[in-house]
């Protein structure tokens, strides 16, 4: 096992789950993949590509019929409904945001 020390300014996970057609909403047939993309491009376009990690993830556990969700670290917030159209305001938004406190 090797540990790495490496923090990113910023961790966006991606949900990108995909559940059968006769079971709940997930986000993979809802643009993740698009999202996905759109956000890695938005971050490549800003120059944070090592201070911006964006990951792939199964379910984030808010699923719905509509977008995808997302889930930003260390703010320790989730965004649901997020279109790729959506990825250049939320990395702002979430470049902005502070961590959240512990309560």
């Amino acid at each position: 096992m090797e540990t790495l020390d490496y923090r990113p300014r910023l961790h966006v996970l991606v949900c990108t789950n995909e559940r059968p057609p006769d079971d709940l909403p997930s986000c993979a047939p809802n643009g993740a993949r698009e999202v996905l993309d759109a956000l890695r491009a938005a971050a490549r376009r800003r120059g944070l590509r090592v201070e911006v990690q964006i990951t792939p993830t199964g379910c984030l556990g808010w699923c719905h019929a509509e977008g995808t969700t997302v889930a930003a670290w260390p703010a320790g917030r989730f965004h649901r409904h997020v279109r790729p159209t959506d990825a250049e305001a939320l990395l702002d938004h979430l470049l902005a945001e502070r961590p959240a406190r512990p309560t």
